[in-house]
């Protein structure tokens, strides 16, 4: 655990204590659901990519995430991942799988990468493999995991509930238990940044509130109620201690959040991030919860998930609600409602003798 004081002052100073490097916007999927740019060139060399992760490494960032689009398509990522290990990160790899086999995850495993994020979209081939639009992915990401397992590395099976993998919800959940693999599961959708519709494949209201009941252990939910007085959480660390670098070099303040702060093929981070941080970005850092259009005072707030790079996406404003976090803190809650319902009968109910 980390210490208080120690995380306080990591706030306080505005320290890069955990970023995202998007190595590059080129993927062997085609998702359905994917909110990414479109391929994108120039990309950085290889010499500007170590030059950034030295930066990183000077600023005081702790943990590094390699990410992209799909980053084993660099030709040069080993080279990039064995620099960034001499400089001695916390490592992550954000993976769809594909190109991952017995060679890769030997080096994954020599480099002492902390974890890998997969994601798995179905517990079918069928599935999978139609909303990644890449047949034969299902069975190659359930291999890697297989592999990285053995192998000792620690694995996060990322799974987004969308209309079409639904109904397989149950079976996703026990193919991780089986591959004994970490669980992380959400129904949220972020919009995508080419405009196209998403409804189609968000899950609706009843399907939603059947994963809270599903997924979501009641001694979790019971913790919910607890978050009544204070609601700090719903602000973030966005521009503060976390960062994102995309693969042309432009820093932003969070992976979600799509707004330029900084251009590392013009200035230094340093620059950016501490001796002349942009207008934009001291924005985001001041935005405190009464900045927040009626999120505090909301009677759904302890249920709420609020994100300010969803309200952006959503509404091109940080500080105004998101609908959808706002249908998810609805659903959450009438879960909840209907849970302490039921507890309070069975509890009201004379016991037998």
């Amino acid at each position: 655990m980390i210490p208080a004081y120690f995380e306080r002052k990591v706030k306080e100073n505005y320290i890069i204590y955990s970023a995202a490097f998007e190595l590059t916007w080129r993927c062997n999927f085609r998702c359905i659901h994917c909110y990414q740019y479109a391929q994108s060139s120039p990309e950085l060399a290889t010499d500007e990519v170590k030059d950034i992760i030295a930066q990183l490494a000077d600023i005081g960032c702790l943990f590094l995430s390699f990410t992209g689009g799909e980053p084993l398509l660099r030709h040069d990522f080993w080279e990039i991942a064995e620099y960034a290990r001499k400089k001695t990160f916390a490592l992550t790899l954000q993976t769809n799988g594909f190109l991952l086999n017995a060679e890769s995850i030997n080096r994954i495993r020599e480099l002492s990468f902390l974890d890998v994020d997969l994601s798995l979209l179905g517990a079918t081939p069928r599935t999978h493999d139609t909303i990644v639009g890449r047949p034969g992915s299902f069975q190659k990401v359930v291999q890697a995991i297989g592999l990285l397992r053995k192998n000792g590395i620690g694995v996060n099976v990322k799974v987004t509930l969308l209309k079409q993998n639904f109904p397989e919800m149950k079976e996703m959940k026990a193919l991780v238990e089986d591959l004994d693999a970490r669980l992380v599961m959400s129904p949220l959708v972020f919009p995508m940044r080419r405009g196209k519709s998403i409804d189609h494949i968000r899950i609706d209201d009843q399907e939603m509130r059947a994963y809270y009941r599903t997924m979501i252990p009641f001694d979790r939910l019971e913790k919910e109620e607890e978050r009544t007085e204070e609601v700090s959480f719903l602000t973030c660390q966005t521009g503060k201690t976390f960062c994102c670098i995309n693969p042309k070099g432009k820093v932003y303040p969070c992976i979600m959040l799509p707004i330029v702060v900084g251009d590392l093929r013009k200035n230094s981070l340093r620059e950016i991030w501490h001796t002349d941080p942009s207008a934009m970005l001291e924005r985001i850092r001041s935005i405190g919860v009464s900045d927040l259009t009626g999120c505090p005072e909301c009677s759904l707030a302890s249920k709420c998930t609020r994100c300010s790079a969803l309200s952006y996406l959503e509404t091109g404003d940080m500080c105004s609600p998101a609908d959808e976090s706002c249908r998810m803190a609805k659903n959450l809650e009438e879960v909840i409602s209907h849970w302490k319902q039921k507890k309070t009968q069975e509890e009201s109910m004379p016991r037998r003798r």
